[in-house]
């Protein structure tokens, strides 16, 4: 043990006598001078291949840092997250939704930016122009490297997130319904409200929406149903409940509800001896309407007006409404209807006071 001890010592005296190098003399080679190839240094070449030796003094060998099993955990979360975020990039984009795919792309690209430079690229002032670079990853560098691809992966399904959230607002989700008969709401001829009610509120809880009904006694009105008094309820009826209607404070809140297909009558609102003529806003919050009015574009394929209704309508342009957007009437006392779109309709109605006597219905047949 003292000869390999008295060797080592000659040796690292011979390098610090060949090449002058203080930062080389001060490196530990822990090896006997019977497993080192070189003899003490007589040049600087020689040092340069010395300066290849690894902290443990095997030539040619880069050792594995400590740590070094961080590595292949880190590539399997890697793999991992980007199975997923790549399903994920698919989805969306075979749905059309082409921004989010962008967003999730650049995400991606700046993470791959991130790794790179993690990498260390470790050089020695002797590298000869032609040795190839030392690259060495430690304990930090894996955990850098793990902890991006957890932070990337955290951060592209907040966007994935974000991204449906907004999608679900703005493209409301279809749901199946029943396909109501107007036998199904009439005895005899006679409308049955009750029916009708449970009817709604089925088409609610497909939606998800409450009405809260056990505070009821606090709205304006009880919900309330109608089939105008014209007996085609599942064509032209509608659904609701005033929240509040303020003729002192002048504002008025109400949600309608629509079957698919289902029409309000075409109808005007006058100014009375109570207030001005109404104005309204129509703000859909789960499926979607089809307004008809004074501007607007044509009636889009497949949505048919109420035979019943034909020769009352005078208005035929037509603007599609869908869930967490709003449209508002262009003007006071302007002829307008809705119909509800092929989920049916739950609309939040904003508006100024209502009353029920400036109401004027195209069809002189409805009744209230």
């Amino acid at each position: 043990m003292k000869d390999a001890r008295s060797s080592v010592h000659s040796h690292r005296r011979g390098i610090r006598a060949g090449c002058g190098s203080a930062e080389l003399a001060e490196r530990p080679v822990h090896v006997a001078r019977a497993s080192c190839p070189h003899r003490p240094c007589e040049a600087n070449e020689r040092c340069a291949k010395l300066s290849s030796f690894s902290p443990q003094g095997h030539p040619g060998r880069t050792p594995g840092p400590r740590g070094a099993g961080i590595l292949p955990a880190a590539i399997l979360l890697h793999g991992i997250f980007s199975i997923v975020l790549l399903y994920n990039y698919f989805y969306i984009a075979l749905g059309g939704e082409v921004i989010s795919l962008r967003l999730k792309v650049a995400v991606w690209l700046g993470y791959l930016r991130g790794w790179l430079q993690s990498w260390p690229h470790h050089t020695s002032s002797h590298n000869t122009p032609n040795q190839p670079i030392n690259m060495n990853m430690t304990r930090r560098n894996h955990l850098q490297l793990l902890a991006t691809a957890v932070g990337t992966a955290a951060l592209g399904s907040a966007l994935s997130l974000a991204k449906e959230t907004t999608t679900t607002t703005m493209n409301p989700k279809k749901i199946t319904l029943p396909k109501y008969k107007n036998s199904d709401f009439y005895v005899d001829g006679k409308f049955q409200p009750e029916v009708a009610k449970k009817a709604y509120l089925d088409m609610m809880a497909a939606h998800g929406y409450d009405m809260h009904l056990e505070n009821e006694k606090k709205w304006a009105t009880p919900f309330w149903v109608t089939d105008f008094g014209l007996g085609d309820f599942v064509n032209v009826g509608m659904g609701g409940v005033f929240w509040i209607n303020s003729q002192e404070a002048n504002y008025f809140a109400h949600e309608i509800f629509l079957f698919p297909g289902q029409m309000i009558v075409e109808h005007g609102h006058n100014e009375t001896d109570k207030g001005k003529a109404k104005m309204e806003s129509w703000h859909p919050r789960n499926g979607s309407i089809y307004c008809f009015g004074e501007t607007g574009g044509d009636i889009p394929a497949g949505v048919v007006l109420p035979k019943s209704q034909e020769k009352f309508i005078t208005v035929k342009k037509c603007t599609e409404v869908k869930a967490g957007d709003i449209l508002t009437l262009n003007r006071i006392t302007a002829k307008h209807f809705m119909m509800g779109g092929p989920s049916g309709a739950i609309v939040a109605e904003y508006a100024s006071f209502h009353d029920g006597a400036g109401l004027v219905f195209t069809n002189p047949d409805v009744k209230l």
